[in-house]
């Protein structure tokens, strides 16, 4: 197909595979090229069909990375960088946790403290690894026992040992 001029008016479909200097005074509302999809605010990649990649740029500068894949499979999002990994969010911002659109966890800072929090009623937080390539709960922090800690073996304590309650004890095995 070529390009027909009627009236000042362009229309048509560029024949030719390279182009260069094409500019528009007008407003281009969408744009495809190959898998990537440019439609207002929302860029769009398309991997294998039906599995997408997308950045939403939304109200107040809030921005939405999300992945989909429609076979059911996980869409992870990997950040591998050469440097470091930087979240910086201003006045108190918190690094939110969620699992389904429901909020576990968060990470946010008070004064120049900071906090790791559970954010689901009475649910602990917990410590693990591996040992000897055995997975183990080493601490778990029971928010339903206002904080108590619970380690999973021996506790070294490089200096005093303060029991800060007149009425605390210690005990050993079955007795006190």
């Amino acid at each position: 197909a070529g390009i027909n001029v009627s009236g000042g008016t362009i229309a048509g479909t560029l024949a030719t595979v390279a182009q260069t200097n094409i500019t528009s005074l007008g407003t281009l509302t969408a744009l495809t090229v190959d898998d990537i999809n440019l439609n207002g605010k929302v860029l769009t990649m398309t991997g294998s069909t039906g599995d997408t990649f997308s950045i939403t740029a939304g109200t107040n500068g809030a921005t939405t990375i999300a992945t989909v894949d429609t076979d059911g499979a996980d869409g992870n999002l990997t950040l591998d960088v050469d440097g470091g990994i930087v979240l910086d969010a201003a006045s108190n911002g918190a690094v939110e946790l969620k699992n389904s659109g429901t909020k576990y966890g968060s990470f946010f800072a008070t004064s120049n403290n900071l906090n790791i929090k559970s954010e689901i009623n009475n649910e602990d937080i917990v410590f693990r690894g591996l040992d000897d390539s055995s997975d183990i709960t080493a601490l778990t922090l029971d928010m339903s026992a206002a904080g108590a800690a619970i380690f999973n073996d021996d506790v070294t304590v490089g200096d005093d040992l303060i029991l800060s309650s007149d009425g605390s004890r210690i005990f050993f095995g079955a007795g006190s």
